[in-house]
């Protein structure tokens, strides 16, 4: 049997090491937004339900109707470009298909400048997310 040289053990071992210490950092405790999530089940007084459910409300009714003016007026700014090319390829018929699995979405995650529901659609599970931007209203984040 051939004896690996000691530079391609140290560098394997290196490798190991900065893994190890990848993972360490990524499942940290001190992250804010775990600390504020709370079971999808619960409700906290803090966050304003009525309008969530509002927003996914107009969202799904954006959706079954393919108006893309209104799905850009429910997206944060920033995303509004993405998303407008990401819905071109849609038809109507696909789109009505998001909208309604969206009717049907469960709350997985919910802080209170952010909440993510997952849908499924022909056994596939997706999911959604919003945020509350600068000025109180919720807006979807990412589909």
């Amino acid at each position: 049997m051939r004896k690996y040289p000691k530079v391609v053990l140290f560098f394997l071992l290196g490798f190991a090491f900065m893994a190890t210490l990848q993972l360490l950092s990524r499942c940290s405790k001190d992250d804010d937004w775990l600390e504020e999530s709370i079971s999808p089940e619960e409700t906290v007084d803090n966050i304003d339900y009525k309008a969530i459910e509002s927003a996914v409300s107009e969202l799904k009714d954006a959706f079954k109707t393919g108006d893309q003016n209104a799905l850009d007026d429910l997206t944060l700014d920033e995303k509004q470009e993405s998303f407008a090319m990401a819905n071109t390829p849609y038809t109507s018929e696909e789109l009505q298909k998001i909208g309604d699995a969206m009717a049907k979405a469960k709350r997985v995650v919910v802080t209170s400048n952010y909440v993510e529901y997952t849908y499924t659609i022909d056994g596939e599970t997706f999911s959604f997310s919003l945020a509350n931007d600068d000025e109180g209203t919720w807006k979807l984040l990412n589909y």
